[in-house]
């Protein structure tokens, strides 16, 4: 490769490290579009240098009739599930090149670029805090007590101390149905993630699971407030377990409208 035709270098990267994709509009005369052996779309034009563009990085491309797609090319969007509108001089499609399957984000490719981002610092902490705080105030509710108490750090204490057979230690079996729940989490966590391995990469060991199986924990204060078992405190783990699969379904129901609204909380902020 000479040095005319050489793809020019890509910028230090100063943003997120999986940017969300965006359209490719390829709208100028006599572009050709190939790609190199990393899988990067390389854009030529005349009297231009080359441009050399992560095809991750791209959601869908817009050309018109004047654009030239090498095979190379055309195999690499059609494996990546990325499809190509083919439009004439007025911008209007003609056709479309459309691959099986179209690619779909991963879930934890948007919290990478999350938790790459500056910002997260500042979203994040309330949105969370507010669903502890509605959560909390879920509980005392329940429980016969003022919902303005969630703001206090001692709520489960006042919930606890609240219960009917409050010398049976009910803190103790809300723990425990609350450890089914948060293993239950997990497993459902790792599962919308699908590919959980970027979390684990430098600064982005940050998993904001466990953050938001918190307030779901707290909710098995209900469960003991209004059916405190009759078994011995040595029986709180069997207990916990039975209990969380009887109660499955309402469990389940609410895990998946968690990791719902947290979709929801990155698709608004980081996309």
């Amino acid at each position: 490769m000479t040095a005319a035709t050489r793809p020019a270098a890509l910028p230090p990267d100063t943003g997120p490290v999986n940017p969300a994709p965006q359209p490719l509009y390829l709208l100028a005369p006599q572009v050709r579009v190939d790609v190199d052996t990393s899988g990067r779309l390389l854009i030529h034009q005349p009297h231009r240098p080359v441009r050399a563009l992560p095809l991750r990085w791209v959601s869908r491309i817009v050309a018109n009739g004047a654009s030239e797609f090498s095979a190379r090319a055309l195999h690499a969007c059609l494996r990546g599930g990325v499809p190509i509108a083919h439009c004439n001089g007025d911008g209007k499609a003609m056709g479309w090149t459309l691959p099986v399957r179209r690619r779909t984000a991963c879930p934890a490719d948007l919290l990478q670029q999350a938790l790459g981002d500056a910002m997260w610092s500042q979203r994040w902490p309330p949105w969370i805090e507010n669903r502890r705080l509605a959560a909390a105030a879920r509980v005392l509710r329940a429980c016969g007590l003022p919902a303005a108490h969630a703001h206090r750090r001692d709520w489960r204490t006042l919930v606890c101390n609240a219960h009917p057979e409050r010398e049976r230690n009910p803190g103790r079996w809300a723990d425990a149905l609350a450890g089914q729940v948060h293993a239950a989490f997990t497993l459902a966590w790792l599962d919308w993630l699908g590919n959980p391995a970027p979390l684990a990469r430098g600064n982005l060991a940050r998993d904001p699971g466990h953050e938001l199986a918190q307030p779901l924990g707290w909710l098995a204060h209900i469960d003991v407030h209004r059916d405190m078992p009759q078994c011995s405190e040595h029986a709180v783990a069997r207990w916990a377990v039975h209990r969380f699969q009887i109660t499955r379904t309402r469990w389940s129901r609410s895990i998946a409208q968690t990791l719902l609204d947290f979709e929801q909380f990155l698709h608004e902020n980081w996309r």
